[in-house]
């Protein structure tokens, strides 16, 4: 398509769905885009219809659009090709990188089951660094697009080069809230002022906001319910028949590995994503290999299903619930605060006198097909965590909406809990960069003192005061163009109860908004 002077240079990241596909072809369509290079997956890991998917990429190689495959970038001798690319980078540039740098060791881990040097990471990065910077500089882009917030490989340093760069960004990403998305200007998700609307009552933001919008909140999420009940079959529960369940999972999976190792010629294609920096590519090698971490997963399960206990309820405590790791929740999302022990120690800490801090574990941290969750996990943090003053382990197996629903304060890094919280009028600590982080009933504290400060006020508001800055919150989203009435992927928008053109227009508009 012909392009005008006032055409911005344009790259997206992380289009691996057919919606994905289907906006940035209308948005194509606008004088002042110019779409020039998409990081992306392989076909076979598109998510839709693979026809639509296929007519729409190859239109865009005819406009010039440079499309590269996130999976060329992922195993440890692709990356080591990139050597023949011109040099850009610098010393004072790798320097100015080195958040950039920390984010990829950490995201690292979700590639390699079994352990590799930092050293050997490190060049890995410094490859990848040199190779989008010179795409950047080379295409002049001056407007990223991004489907999710980055947390692979190659995509986070390409994400976070664009920050350090002040790329414009407009960001697509979910909400627990029925379908609704987020669509947003910048690398944070927005704040609100302090000013804003502060008169008003919860009867104006009430008659104010879309009348299905109301309607969703009152409801249990679809997304948070289905998420839930997957999560209870993924972990050995504490109880007398746990060696029988231990044993029999351990040998069903060793023998589906076994299995699906032998035949893999004969199975869908994979990308073998858990090993990539260990650079195994041989699928019978990959499976028998990965049985190991996912034996020390078991274990880790039993061994904290042994540490935990039981919670009362009657006492006044706060209830933290733990991260599945590796997720985007965490890293990048949490920033220094993905490893949970940090929030876990200021917030014991920070306790006023008399209350408990009661952690319970993410059930489908122990999943024995997320092999590299065993990367993020060992017993020694449990033990650190019971060390700490009035602080106890919650088993698997216990209802978080119980712990909920009669928690003082539900805290977090980022996660759906604090949203559930929000929901009952209950205020949260969310350490971590969240949807909901703008309402005013969530703290994010960056030290002891200033989580003292954040128990102390939240627990002085009322219920009715909760539920004006949830509500004071939606308004600010839904007026501002930060709430869209779509999904983000191929599941929310097939399960929203808008039309699927309905959605994409819906997008479309929300993206045009921001886009100047």
């Amino acid at each position: 398509m012909p392009q005008s002077s006032n055409q911005i240079h344009t790259l997206a990241i992380d289009a691996y769905h057919q919606c994905h596909f289907e906006l940035l072809d209308r948005l194509c369509q606008k004088d002042n885009i110019a779409l020039k290079y998409i990081l992306s997956g392989s076909q076979e890991n598109f998510k839709g219809d693979q026809q639509t998917i296929k007519k729409i990429v190859p239109k865009f190689k005819r406009d010039g659009v440079a499309i590269e495959k996130s999976t060329e970038l992922m195993f440890g001798e692709q990356i080591n090709k990139l050597i023949d690319r011109p040099l850009k980078i610098d010393r004072h540039f790798i320097e100015q990188c080195k958040s950039i740098e920390s984010y990829f060791l950490r995201v690292s881990d979700r590639h390699t089951a079994f352990p590799i040097s930092v050293y050997e990471r490190r060049q890995y990065y410094l490859l990848l660094l040199n190779h989008f910077y010179l795409i950047l500089t080379e295409l002049n882009i001056g407007r990223l697009i991004s489907f999710d917030t980055p947390h692979s490989l190659s995509s986070i340093i390409l994400y976070k080069l664009c920050a350090l760069l002040k790329i414009q960004c407009i960001q697509l990403e979910y909400h627990t809230l029925d379908d609704y998305s987020v669509v947003f200007d910048g690398y944070e998700f927005p704040s609100i002022p302090k000013d804003y609307c502060q008169e008003e009552s919860l009867e104006y933001f009430k008659n104010s906001l879309n009348t299905n919008l109301v309607k969703n909140l009152q409801h249990t999420d679809q997304y948070l319910s289905a998420y839930k009940k997957r999560d209870q079959k993924v972990y050995i529960k504490d109880h007398f028949l746990w060696p029988l369940a231990y044993i029999l999972r351990t040998a069903a999976k060793v023998i589906t590995n076994l299995i699906q190792g032998i035949f893999s010629g004969f199975l869908k294609k994979e990308v073998l994503h858990f090993t990539s920096l260990n650079n195994i590519k041989n699928r019978f090698n990959y499976r028998l290999s990965i049985n190991k971490p996912m034996v020390e997963l078991v274990n880790k399960n039993i061994f904290y299903n042994k540490l935990a206990r039981i919670p009362d309820l009657e006492k006044p405590y706060i209830y933290f619930g733990m991260h599945m790791q590796p997720e985007k929740t965490t890293l990048p999302m949490a920033g220094e605060f993905d490893n949970p022990l940090l929030a876990i120690t200021m917030l014991s800490k920070a306790l006023p006198d008399g209350w408990m801090l009661y952690v319970k574990e993410h059930p489908n941290q122990f999943n024995n097909r997320k092999v590299t969750n065993n990367n993020f996990r060992n017993k020694a943090l449990y033990k650190a965590i019971l060390k700490l003053k009035n602080v106890f382990l919650v088993p698997l197996s216990y209802a978080s909406d119980a712990l909920i629903s009669k928690a003082q304060i539900v805290s977090t890094l980022t996660g759906s809990i604090g949203w559930e919280a929000l929901k009952q009028s209950i205020p949260v600590i969310a350490f971590g960069n969240t949807y909901y982080k703008a309402c005013s009933a969530v703290e994010s504290p960056e030290s002891v003192e200033s989580t003292q400060k954040a128990i102390e006020r939240l627990s002085n508001m009322s219920k009715q005061s909760i539920q004006l800055e949830l509500y004071r919150y939606l308004h600010f989203y839904e007026k501002n163009h930060f709430l869209c009435n779509s999904g983000n992927n191929e599941v929310t928008i097939s399960n929203n109860s808008l039309s699927r053109d309905k959605q994409l227009e819906h997008l479309e508009q929300h993206f045009l908004h921001f886009i100047h």
